[in-house]
């Protein structure tokens, strides 16, 4: 019995260390990804056409928006033509 104990408490202690390792590593992707991101919209205006410059511009309003935002959403008539 008290090696079932032991045994018990050292897979406690290993999955706390997993759980710790596994949130390490997401917050790590999480800075990489945004890393990345914030190099591509700098270098965005030297080598994108105006076209893709401005699709980006408005894909990034579209993302800062809330579902409530008046701008981004129908109004009442434009919902009803549809």
């Amino acid at each position: 019995y008290g090696k079932l104990m032991r045994l018990g408490q050292q897979l406690g202690a290993q999955y706390a260390r997993d759980s710790k390792l596994e949130r390490q590593w997401a917050k790590t992707k999480r800075l990489i990804r945004i890393a990345e991101n914030v190099a591509l919209a700098a270098n965005l205006p030297k080598i994108a056409p105006e076209k893709v410059q401005h699709r980006y511009k408005k894909l990034r309003e579209a993302e800062a928006a809330t579902l409530s935002d008046t701008k981004t959403s129908p109004s009442p008539s434009q919902a009803t033509a549809r």
